[in-house]
């Protein structure tokens, strides 16, 4: 591996050197979102990128036409589904709107042997030579015994599942939202923590921000925009935050009934997307073994359940000194 320049990010730098990308929404969600970006401009640079998501919606009620394999589907602005909120699909009509390849594919909300089962479809269909998991927010990078760990079950069956996929050259993480996780109990001084010993072992691959003047970051809002238009009583806390950090905004801006009773802080570092490898990430996790032989998500939950209630202590917060 070369030396990384100063003037690109180790990240991005990686991910330019691949031919075929997925850039797959680790956490559920809108989490797809976070790498939407960077799959922009990957794609402006030539590159043959595709979008993804573990999926939140039910997907099991979809025409047999749309499964490339089990528990993997390929969303398009026209799959019929009942269901309102349907983040994949709400990407894929914004994809349409901008004359951009529209196919988000979704992954069910399975434990890891099915989910490793579809990504190996799914990366064999493509050919693709790189995965990238996004995250919103920054609670895939809890190792298991911090205070709080946010929702760790997708984040977690993702990284487990991508982390099985040794045969894949390049196989990488970006969080974007950098605080954002506050909402679910995450200690930011913790995650800072963990990012410094990824860096001892040689697994973190800098930071860097989205330019709100940019192509990208124009693009984003307006993506951003759209789906909060498209499922109005379900606007997504961690893009919400981000999009209003892009705009300058800053403290706690109010932009959905969904954050009453509590108070956020918007801030610059949300724009920031923190890189780190999955082999590193995975090498460090204290629990990621014991999920392997999980098939339902539920399951997941009772193994985090099991080693929290074994740890004979845990990590507690630590505040910011300055």
């Amino acid at each position: 591996m070369t030396a990384p320049a100063l003037f690109e990010p180790p990240l991005l730098t990686r991910l330019r050197a691949a031919d075929r990308i997925l850039v797959a929404g680790a956490g559920g969600g809108f989490d797809v979102y976070a790498g939407l970006p960077i799959a922009l401009a990957l794609r402006a640079a030539g590159k043959e990128v595709h979008l993804a998501n573990l999926s939140f919606s039910h997907l099991y009620g979809l025409d047999t036409d749309v499964w490339l394999a089990p528990d993997v589907a390929a969303i398009r602005p026209d799959t019929r589904s009942a269901e309102r909120y349907f983040p994949e699909r709400t990407l894929a009509r914004w994809l349409r709107l901008h004359g951009m390849p529209d196919t988000v594919w979704a992954f069910a909300s399975v434990g890891v042997r099915p989910l490793r089962t579809a990504y190996r479809a799914l990366t064999d269909h493509l050919g693709v030579d790189a995965v990238l998991l996004v995250d919103g927010g920054t609670d895939i990078l809890m190792r298991g015994d911090e205070a709080g760990l946010g929702t760790p079950e997708e984040d977690m069956a993702s990284l487990a599942a991508v982390a099985g996929l040794a045969h894949l050259p390049t196989r990488l993480v970006a969080c974007f939202g950098f605080g954002v996780d506050a909402y679910h109990g995450v200690n930011h001084a913790l995650v800072l923590e963990n990012l410094a010993a990824l860096d001892r072992a040689g697994g973190y691959l800098g930071a860097f921000s989205l330019p709100r003047e940019s192509r990208e970051g124009a693009l984003y809002l307006d993506a951003v925009e759209h789906a909060r238009a498209s499922c109005p009583e379900h606007p997504s806390i961690v893009h919400g935050s981000v999009a209003a950090a892009l705009r300058g905004e800053f403290g706690d801006v109010r932009f959905t009934e969904r954050t009453k009773g509590g108070e956020l802080f918007v801030n610059p570092l949300m724009t920031l997307w923190f890189g780190v490898t999955v082999e590193a990430l995975a090498a460090r996790h204290l629990y990621l073994d014991r999920i392997e032989r999980t098939v339902l998500m539920r399951q997941i939950s009772s193994v985090v359940e099991e080693f929290r209630d074994e740890l004979p202590a845990q990590r507690p917060p630590r505040v910011f000194p300055h």
